[in-house]
C-alpha cells in the first residue's frame, strides 16, 4: 500500500488526530505536573527550614546541654558578635546547591534584598527567656527559588540554607517515570482510536463490498447487513431504500421502452403493410389511397414521437420559471375546440383566480388541452372544467361523467401506456401518454395531479402552487368569464 493511499484511510487519519492531540495534552500535563511537584517540593523545603530554624533558636541559648535537634537543611549557628558556635561550613553548604552569597552574621539582615519577609512569634516561655525573638524568612532575588532563612533571639544568629536540590532530586527521579507513562498512554490512545474507528467502519466497508457487487437492480439485490439500531443501520436502511427506487426505476424503464417500442411497432407495420400491398397489388391500391394511409400513420408516429419527448422532458430538465394566467390560458385551450358548447364543454366559476399560478403558459395549456382530450374521450353526455382559488393555489378540475375509475387503478392510470377500456382500438383511444404528461409537467411545476371518481363523475384535480408577483406588479385583473355552453353529448 502506498503512503498516499495509506493516509488517505479514515482510521488512520482520526488515529492520527487522536495522537496528537493526546501527544500536546499529554506533555502540558506531564510539564504542569513536574511544575507542580518542584513548586511543592519547594514549599516543604521552606517550610522545613523555618522549623529548623525555630528548633535551632530553641536550642541556642542551651546549646552546650541540651540535645541538639536533627538538621535537615544546611546551618549556621552564631553569637552576636559573629563568633561561629556550630553547623556547617561554607564548602558544605556550597556542596548542598548553595548558589548564593555568605551572610554577614555582624551585620543586619538586608531586607531590600528580599521578596518577602515572614515574621513569627517565639513565646517566651518556649525559650526560657524574657526577650521575645522574631523568626524572619524570605526569598533571596535571583538564586533560583533559594530560601535564606535568618533566626534572632537574645545572643544568637541562626541561618538556615535551603535548596532546590532536594525539590530537583525529586523532580528527577519521577520524570523518567512520567515520561514512560506518558509514552504509554500516547500509544494506547493511538491505537485504541485506530482500532475503534477500524471497527466501526467495518460494516461500512462490508456495504461497500456488497453495493460493488450489486451490478443490477433488476434481480431485486439488497445489502445483507444484520440490523443495527445506530446511524450504519440507518445508513443501510437508506441504501436499501435507494437500491428499492432504483430497482422500481429500472423496471420502469423496462417498460416503458417496451411500451414505446410496442407503440411505433403498429404504425411502422401499418406503413409497410400499406406500401407492400401498393408495390404487390398496383391495380387493387390507388396511389391517393395509399399516400392518405401512410399520412395518416406519419400523423400518429409524429404525434407518439412528441409525446414521448415530452415525457422524457417532463422526467429530465428542471422546470423553466413562469407565471401563467390560468384563466387566459384556458380560454386559449377552449378557442381552439370549435363549437366546445355542441363537445360537451361546459367551463363555469373560474373567475375567483386572483393570482398567477405558478407554471409556463406552455405548460399549463399542455394540461389543460391533454384533460380534455381524455375527458371529451370517456364522457358520456358532457365536461365540466373549474378553475379557482383555494386559498393555498390554483386549482384546476376536469370533470366528465363517463365511467368510474376503479380505486385501484386511480394511481396507474399516469403511468405510460396503460388504458383501462382495452375494448378500445389504439385510433381512438389515444397514445396512453398524456395523463403521464400532464403528471410530469404539474409535479415539475412543484403542483400535484390527483383522480376520483363520485358517482358518476369521475374528476380530475391539479393543484398549482401561486406565482410570486414583483414588487412593482400589479395583481392581474379578473378575466371575464366566457358564456357557460350548454351541456351536450361529445
Amino acid at each position: 500500500m502506498s503512503a498516499t493511499r495509506f493516509w488517505r484511510r479514515i482510521d488512520v487519519r482520526v488515529a492520527a488526530a487522536a495522537g496528537l492531540v493526546a501527544g500536546l495534552l499529554l506533555v502540558g500535563g506531564v510539564l504542569w505536573f513536574r511544575t507542580e511537584v518542584h513548586h511543592q517540593q519547594m514549599d516543604a523545603a521552606q517550610q522545613a527550614a523555618m522549623t529548623e530554624a525555630f528548633d535551632l533558636l530553641v536550642a541556642a541559648p542551651h546549646w552546650a546541654d541540651a540535645v541538639k535537634p536533627l538538621s535537615y537543611e544546611p546551618y549556621q549557628l552564631f553569637r552576636d558578635d559573629g563568633t561561629f558556635v556550630d553547623g556547617s561550613d561554607e564548602a558544605t553548604v556550597r556542596s548542598q546547591g548553595w548558589t548564593g552569597p555568605m551572610p554577614n552574621p555582624a551585620a543586619a539582615l538586608p531586607q531590600e534584598s528580599l521578596t518577602g519577609v515572614a515574621t513569627i512569634i517565639l513565646m517566651p516561655s518556649a525559650i526560657g527567656v524574657s526577650k521575645t525573638p522574631d523568626l524572619v524568612s524570605g526569598s533571596l532575588t535571583g538564586q533560583g527559588g533559594q530560601m535564606l532563612v535568618r533566626g534572632d533571639t537574645l545572643g544568637y544568629h541562626v541561618y538556615v540554607y535551603a535548596t532546590p536540590a532536594a525539590a530537583d532530586a525529586v523532580v528527577a527521579g519521577m520524570s523518567r517515570y512520567l515520561c514512560w507513562g506518558a509514552a504509554l498512554v500516547w500509544l494506547l490512545i493511538t491505537a485504541t482510536a485506530a482500532v475503534t474507528v477500524r471497527l466501526a467502519l467495518r460494516p461500512v466497508e462490508r456495504m461497500r463490498r456488497e453495493a460493488a457487487r450489486i451490478t443490477s437492480t433488476a434481480d431485486g439485490a439488497r445489502l445483507s447487513a444484520a440490523p443495527r439500531q445506530d446511524e450504519l443501520g440507518a445508513l443501510a436502511a437508506t441504501l436499501d431504500t435507494m437500491l428499492g427506487r432504483l430497482d422500481e426505476s429500472f423496471r420502469a424503464q423496462q417498460r416503458f421502452t417496451a411500451d414505446a417500442a410496442h407503440e411505433l411497432r403498429g404504425p411502422l407495420t401499418s406503413l409497410r403493410a400499406a406500401v407492400e400491398v401498393a408495390l404487390a397489388h398496383p391495380d387493387d391500391a390507388t396511389a391517393d389511397e395509399t399516400l392518405r394511409h401512410v399520412l395518416a400513420e406519419t400523423d400518429r408516429l409524429q404525434d407518439l414521437t412528441e409525446q414521448l419527448l415530452t415525457v422524457a422532458r417532463t422526467r429530465s430538465a428542471p422546470t423553466a420559471a413562469g407565471a401563467c394566467d390560468p384563466v387566459a390560458a384556458l380560454e386559449r385551450v377552449l378557442a381552439s375546440y370549435p363549437g366546445h358548447g355542441a363537445a360537451g364543454l361546459q367551463v363555469t366559476d373560474h373567475r375567483a383566480v386572483p393570482r398567477l399560478a405558478s407554471i409556463p403558459p406552455v405548460d399549463l395549456e399542455r394540461v389543460l388541452r391533454n384533460l380534455l382530450d381524455n375527458a371529451l374521450r370517456h364522457a358520456a353526455t358532457g365536461v365540466r372544467v373549474d378553475v379557482r382559488d383555494d386559498g393555498e393555489g390554483v386549482v384546476l378540475a376536469v370533470t366528465n361523467d363517463g365511467p368510474p375509475i376503479p380505486d385501484e387503478e386511480r394511481e396507474r392510470i399516469f403511468e405510460p401506456f396503460v388504458r383501462l377500456d382495452d375494448a378500445r382500438s389504439r385510433d381512438e383511444g389515444g397514445t396512453g401518454l398524456g395523463l403521464t404528461i400532464v403528471r410530469g409537467l404539474v409535479e415539475r411545476a412543484g403542483g400535484r395531479v390527483t383522480a376520483a371518481s363520485r358517482g358518476d363523475d369521475t374528476s380530475f384535480v391539479v393543484r398549482l402552487p401561486q406565482a410570486a408577483l414583483a414588487a412593482d406588479e400589479p395583481e392581474p385583473a379578473p378575466a371575464r368569464a366566457p358564456a357557460a355552453a350548454a351541456t351536450a353529448a361529445p
